[in-house]
């Protein structure tokens, strides 16, 4: 579906670029690497995601009890407190990222060999349990790759956007376009 959406809403006159973020991360790569979206993108970003290559405990977080799911979410800096302290919120939140794990508990990367054409950028925070073997990134590109280091939790992003859209910026401004 996501290819499918892409493909009939992106002009292939222009350059484009993307962005995984997290389960995100494993999409991106996906349509990248089985060349599901037309064209080839001048940079690919993946974001608060550890190896594709190896099975993770975070493919496991949809067996836990609602109870622990919420913790596991909690430690990893995603939820604000307002929802925590607010059951009715707190279920219709957790429902959807719940359902993002049984997702991910499914996922298998699809080959060794499989590779991205173009340079990527692997943004992670050092301190997050779901980057580990982060350096596997490199290895899944027939480019070049760069490590950025941001943040201290897996959603790094909502403390630290500036800094992951100057690097965003930083890398397409090396592009001609």
């Amino acid at each position: 579906d996501i290819s499918v959406t892409i493909n009939v809403l992106r002009r292939p006159d222009c350059p484009y670029a993307l962005l995984g973020y997290s389960l995100g991360s494993a999409v991106a790569f996906d349509l990248l690497s089985k060349h599901r979206i037309l064209g080839v993108p001048k940079h690919a970003f993946f974001c608060a995601r550890g190896s594709l290559k190896v099975k993770t405990e975070s493919q496991s977080y949809h067996l836990l009890s609602d109870t622990e799911f919420i913790r596991a979410i909690k430690d990893l800096g995603g939820i604000d407190d307002r929802i925590l302290s607010n059951p009715r919120f707190l279920d219709i939140f957790m429902r959807p990222i719940k359902a993002d794990y049984s997702i991910w508990g499914q996922y298998t990367h699809p080959d060794n060999n499989a590779k991205i054409p173009c340079n990527m950028s692997i943004i992670y925070s050092p301190q997050d349990p779901l980057s580990d073997n982060i350096e596997d990134w490199c290895e899944m590109t027939e480019k070049e790759s760069h490590l950025y280091e941001i943040g201290n939790n897996h959603f790094f992003i909502l403390q630290h956007y500036k800094e992951l859209a100057d690097i965003i910026n930083r890398e397409l401004e090396s592009y001609e376009i």
